[in-house]
């Protein structure tokens, strides 16, 4: 990922998470999605589709009062996908488009950490 690129992502992220704060001090997840043409959307929904070039940033909430830890990134390729699970909640990020059987990769977060995961980059 180049640095102008890291540094949008940055910025973007940023910002997002600073309008949702307020309403997301409760647990569970928050999903931050950037598209490659720099747009940022952010879901609580519980699966999750990125086109290819998207990348998802998933945050297990509450961040506040809790060390914030990037976990290893999740590299998906098309039709894989990864399940993320944080306290009671499991979200399924798909690569491209929904498949079913096993999880590509499987991550565990804490209140405070997050994941980067790529679709297809």
């Amino acid at each position: 990922m180049s640095d102008k690129l890291r540094e949008r992502l940055r910025e973007l992220l940023h910002k997002d998470l600073l309008e949702n704060i307020t309403d997301r001090i409760r647990g569970g997840h928050l999903v931050t999605i950037v598209g490659r043409d720099g747009r940022v959307r952010t879901t609580k929904d519980h699966q999750v589709t990125l086109a290819p070039g998207e990348i998802a940033v998933v945050f297990c909430l509450p961040i506040l009062g809790a060390p914030t830890r990037r976990l290893r990134d999740v590299v998906l390729r098309r039709n894989q996908f990864a399940r993320i699970r944080c306290g009671l909640s499991t979200l399924d990020i798909f690569c491209s488009r929904v498949t079913g059987g096993t999880p590509a990769q499987r991550r565990t977060l804490r209140p405070g950490e997050f994941v980067v995961i790529t679709c297809d980059r």
